[in-house]
């Protein structure tokens, strides 16, 4: 038997490792029996409170939920495109809206949080054009992040989705859980209450018995805040319960105010957090804030960068075997979930463009053998020279 001590408790572990109570006084963690590994049993630890903890914390299921990566910059939000903006943030305007989504320091004051995801209406519309008019914000999951959840199954846990957020028009937004493998949603309203004004939003959606995640890396589940929608998903009844849609349910975002309708509307969002689990704003876990190397490392596993696109600095080398193929290449910062994208520039920033020592610039140029680990050559029908060296900066994109 062997005694481990500290100022707040003794913890007293057998060799065989069964049967054993670890106890603190403050009764934050009892019934720690151990496994041969030295892993808590699923049902021998809980919480303060006396709940089973069925999740370590151990990094949040949100990437970048405080908005600090930023690898793309600004970016417009075009009629019809589906684009990423800060990272693991997607927003779609359809029908007329147009914004620019930025990073911003508007914040909370509390929450320890620095950064925020503003969406700044450039030209506003009042989505009465066409039924599919839509504004839309989202964040997008990997079936097999999503397991512990169990859905599909009949032990699964309801989902709590918190977050702060800050807007100028006030009123009833809807929230959306979409489950793309199933073809199934879950909406919740929830309310603006103030203009231009932070608050903290708390939203709990049921238990899905039906339709589990695929296990994969693939695209299983969205996370969507709804800004504006046209009469393809609203005037039926909200869903507030887990169904089976169309693609363009009424009953996805009835009651949603219309959040884009004017260029000075603006919205702010951070700090968001998913957990497993029925909280309200005074049971809610706290945020939980990574270092930025890792959130910017969880982040790269989707994009990644040089680390710049003007001048050469973060370059990939390649040497040319022939006049149109080049060799070397570059290792992305971290493995990327599926094999990726990539899009090459010149120091120049030009897309398709490639460096050469000396000499002008060459176009056309396109990568080629891409892993999930890096990208080895660049092709070109003709214009290379043998032996000679080719740098290029990049981007690579393995969203989902």
């Amino acid at each position: 038997m062997s005694t481990i001590k500290s100022s707040s408790a003794n913890l007293t572990l057998n060799a065989d490792g069964s049967g054993n109570d670890i106890k603190f006084q403050s009764n934050a963690v009892e019934k720690g029996s151990l496994t041969d590994g030295g892993v808590f049993t699923a049902t021998s630890l809980v919480d303060g409170a006396g709940g089973v903890v069925s999740r370590p914390r151990a990094t949040p299921l949100i990437i970048n939920g405080d908005m600090k990566v930023y690898q793309r910059g600004s970016v417009n939000l075009t009629d019809n495109a589906a684009l990423y903006t800060l990272d693991r943030w997607r927003g779609f305007m359809r029908g007329g809206p147009l914004c620019t989504a930025t990073q911003d320091s508007d914040v909370p004051t509390t929450g320890g949080f620095a950064n925020s995801w503003k969406i700044d209406v450039t030209t506003g519309d009042a989505l009465t054009g066409a039924s599919n008019d839509l504004a839309l914000l989202s964040y997008t999951f990997e079936g097999q992040d999503l397991q512990y959840w169990k859905k599909g199954t009949a032990d699964a846990e309801t989902i709590t989705v918190a977050f702060w957020i800050k807007s100028t028009v006030t009123g009833t937004y809807i929230l959306e859980l979409y489950d793309t493998d199933n073809t199934r949603t879950c909406n919740k309203a929830y309310t603006v209450s103030s203009a231009d004004t932070w608050e903290h939003k708390v939203v709990n959606f049921p238990a899905d018995t039906t339709g589990a995640f695929n296990d994969d890396n693939t695209l299983a589940c969205y996370l969507q805040w709804y800004l504006g929608a046209g009469t393809n998903y609203t005037g039926g009844t909200l869903s507030t319960t887990w169904a089976s849609i169309d693609g363009g349910s009424t009953n996805r975002a009835e009651g949603q105010v219309n959040a884009v309708s004017s260029a000075s509307n603006n919205i702010y969002i951070t700090g968001v957090q998913v957990e497993v689990g029925t909280y309200t704003s005074t049971t809610l876990p706290p945020f939980q804030h990574e270092n930025y190397g890792d959130n910017l490392a969880r982040c790269q596993r989707y994009y990644s960068k040089s680390a710049s696109l003007s001048g050469l600095a973060g370059a990939a080398i390649f040497t040319a075997f022939n006049t149109n193929e080049a060799w070397g290449g570059n290792h992305f910062p971290v493995t990327m979930r599926a094999t990726p994208t990539v899009a090459i520039y010149n120091n120049g920033g030009t897309s398709g463009g490639v460096h050469k020592l000396g000499s002008p610039d060459i176009t056309g140029v396109s990568a080629a053998n891409i892993s999930t680990t890096g990208v080895a050559q660049i092709t070109k029908s003709s214009g290379f020279t043998a032996d000679d060296l080719y740098g290029c900066t990049y981007t690579a994109s393995a969203e989902l």
